[in-house]
């Protein structure tokens, strides 16, 4: 925590903020940026007329928030907004100040796993002309063959009981409904930055990217039985798609990627496509 602090000025790659989810979760203490303060002096707040309807934009700060807080609601950066504001540090928030959150749009579904389509395979569309009038016919070429759809090799059995604990550290948040209000899928485990993450079990890596922007370098790596387990917040993935892994296998390194302040690995189980709570499945190896 004292090295995120310490690297705050310059907003360091660890604070990768942008979309997925959108779903990232809170670190183990809360940074000492997102802290909000209610200084007004009582008798001014009495004094204030009705609020006045917000520009388009523009949001008005309530009760606890701040400025991680508005990044993971709205899906920005925590640096657009401090820019767009023109903050300085600590980014202490004041109730009722007004903030611009840019390219503020209607909030989304809380983006999780499940919304990747796996595996699904596309093909670029065809590019409609931009002529009204025909071009001349020319002749038809032959059919080429079809590309081959993408085939996962199947999962071996499972090596045993339950799933490995994939990182060693203190569990940052649970699984289930947090204490914002928000949804846990899986669980978050702290751990230092550049720790090995190990398979929970055989499996196949059906997904290996980080489309997802809350939850940076992500793995998702089917099992048998209808099992996935998923991996997030990585610094660096040491497997690619299709490739089969082993129980115990290094398959990443901990980082802080996505929407996390401090080195941590989100780790979720999924039994046919529904979440479960790790801490029940999961055995140390």
């Amino acid at each position: 925590m004292n090295d995120s602090m310490g690297r705050m000025r310059g907003l360091s790659i660890g604070l990768v903020l942008g979309t997925m989810l959108s779903g990232c979760y809170s670190t183990v203490s809360e940074p000492w940026w997102n802290q909000s303060f209610s200084q007004r002096p009582q008798a001014a707040q009495q004094r204030q007329a009705q609020p006045q309807p917000l520009p388009p934009g523009m949001i008005e700060v309530a009760k606890g928030d701040s400025v991680y807080g508005l990044a993971k609601r709205h899906g920005v950066g925590v640096r657009e907004i401090i820019d767009a504001n023109g903050l300085e540090a600590p980014f202490k928030l004041l109730v009722g100040q007004r903030l611009k959150i840019p390219q503020l749009a209607p909030q989304q579904p809380r983006q999780n796993v499940a919304a990747l389509s796996l595996p699904a395979p596309a093909f670029p569309p065809p590019i409609a002309s931009a002529q009204a009038s025909v071009p001349e016919p020319t002749p038809a070429a032959r059919p080429g063959p079809e590309p081959a759809a993408l085939v996962f090799p199947e999962p071996r059995p499972k090596a045993g009981k339950g799933f490995l604990w994939p990182v060693k550290g203190p569990l940052v948040e649970g699984f289930g409904v947090t204490g914002k209000g928000q949804n846990n899928d899986g669980i978050n485990i702290g751990a230092k930055r550049g720790a090995y993450v190990r398979a929970s079990e055989n499996g196949v890596v059906v997904y290996a990217g980080s489309e997802l922007k809350g939850f940076g370098n992500m793995l998702l790596v089917k099992h048998q039985d209808g099992w996935v387990s998923a991996y997030a917040h990585n610094d660096l993935l040491l497997v690619g798609k299709g490739d089969r892994v082993d129980r115990g296998q290094a398959i990443a390194r901990v980082g802080a990627t996505g929407l996390v302040t401090s080195p941590q690995l989100h780790f979720e189980l999924r039994h046919n496509s529904k979440p479960v709570n790790p801490l029940v499945q999961l055995v140390d190896g």
